[in-house]
């Protein structure tokens, strides 16, 4: 934008994050507050991580708990993948500053250099962080914002870049997008003891892949297929339904070959229910910036106030069968398996 006022270019920038982060969000969090309840006899570490995320701090109250990524507890939780959203909605809070006061936003003569100084800088403290805690607190690494913000950064200077880098030269360095989508997938079947050169690779593969496509999208095979494009539009809502989905059905039916498709079945339904009903509509209405913050930090509120009250006087109505008398762990694998 070439916005002069300050203040509008702030609320600007977060009017269009509230119509497109809050409305899926809530429309998740709320049923499968009430889904897990019904099947996790001690939901509490669920509905708290739910109302953290509400307002982009799920990744602290994870950090906090101590919680294993990659462990029982982070598996049962159906809003463990939220800290992303955490990270993304706390480094919101000072991008807009950054970008603001290096004079890109106002097409400063010297703005876009000013801005990669600054970022690049972050990127390199962070990704020193994310290396320092992968080695000694490794739930730092993974859920803070310092230790994470470096991957959004790399997205911004990837940006940058590829609109000022020479196309000769790009063509020259650039993998072909193909190969670079088959690295990326490759590196999911990496153990997760190397996570920490798998997540820089992978987040290089893509700064690589987004400069390529800049200049050869009509190239790809993958990405212009329709099936692909329709995925990409449903990310937000993909991103917050499947691991919601497969962290319940851990709870009930289990993860195996004949319960899979199921489950991908029901991801896509819900995620494309969520995507042309919720968020779809409602990025496209036109409502003032003030309706929307009211709309937006009210359903906040709202949701907040009534998991709060749920989980103190109405909990124990929901669970469906008997409180276990043994590590949750085992009583989930049980169930799953039934």
């Amino acid at each position: 934008t070439n916005e002069k006022n300050f203040f509008k270019f702030l609320l600007d920038f977060y009017s269009r994050r509230i119509k497109r982060l809050i409305p899926n969000l809530v429309f998740f969090i709320l049923p499968t507050v009430l889904l897990i309840s019904f099947f996790n006899p001690e939901p509490i570490i669920s509905l708290y991580t739910a109302m953290a995320s509400l307002f982009g701090l799920s990744n602290i109250f994870l950090f906090y708990t101590s919680t294993d990524y990659f462990g029982q507890a982070a598996e049962l939780n159906p809003f463990t993948h939220t800290w992303s959203l955490g990270v993304e909605e706390q480094f919101y809070l000072f991008y807009p500053l950054i970008i603001w006061f290096s004079g890109y936003s106002r097409n400063f003569k010297n703005g876009i250099k000013n801005l990669l100084f600054v970022i690049s800088f972050l990127f390199f403290a962070s990704l020193f962080s994310f290396y320092y805690f992968y080695w000694n607190n490794h739930p730092a690494s993974y859920f803070l914002i310092t230790s994470r913000c470096w991957e959004i950064i790399a997205g911004c200077i990837t940006f940058l870049i590829s609109k000022r880098i020479n196309k000769y030269y790009q063509n020259k360095i650039s993998i072909s997008s193909n190969i670079s989508l088959i690295l990326i997938f490759i590196n999911l079947f990496i153990p997760n003891n190397f996570s920490y050169i798998t997540t820089i690779m992978v987040v290089l593969i893509t700064c690589n892949l987004l400069i390529n496509i800049d200049q050869n999208l009509n190239k790809n095979l993958i990405l212009n297929n329709s099936i692909f494009v329709r995925i990409g539009k449903m990310s937000y809502s993909l991103y917050l339904w499947h691991w919601g989905i497969i962290s319940l059905s851990k709870w009930t039916i289990g993860m195996s070959v004949k319960t899979i498709p199921i489950q991908i079945i029901l991801i896509f339904l819900i995620s494309s229910f969520s995507y042309f009903y919720i968020e779809n509509p409602i990025r496209k209405v036109n409502i003032s910036k003030k309706n929307i913050y009211i709309a937006g930090f009210s359903s906040l509120g709202i949701i907040f106030i009534f998991i709060n009250n749920f989980q103190k006087k109405y909990l124990e109505y929901f669970f469906f069968g008997e409180k276990p008398q043994t590590n949750l762990s085992i009583y989930a694998k049980k169930t799953s398996e039934q």
